[in-house]
């Protein structure tokens, strides 16, 4: 609940309050963890292939300079 100014105020409820209060329970449940999610040589894959990929990059761009 939004804090009041003095006790004579009435709280005000804005958007983002309402926003809050509709993402908290998603907050709170229960998530899972990548382990439960993706098995671990995808995990591997996906950040060896990308850094495979952004150093051919980079090579690839440097001879290309020269």
């Amino acid at each position: 609940m939004p804090r009041l100014v003095s006790g004579e105020e009435e709280p005000v409820f804005s958007p983002v309050h309402a926003l809050q209060q509709e993402l908290l329970p998603l907050a709170q449940g229960s998530a899972q963890t990548a382990d439960a999610l993706y098995p671990l040589w995808l995990r591997v894959a996906i950040i060896g292939g990308s850094s495979a990929f952004a150093w051919a990059l980079i090579i690839w761009g440097v001879l290309r300079l020269h």
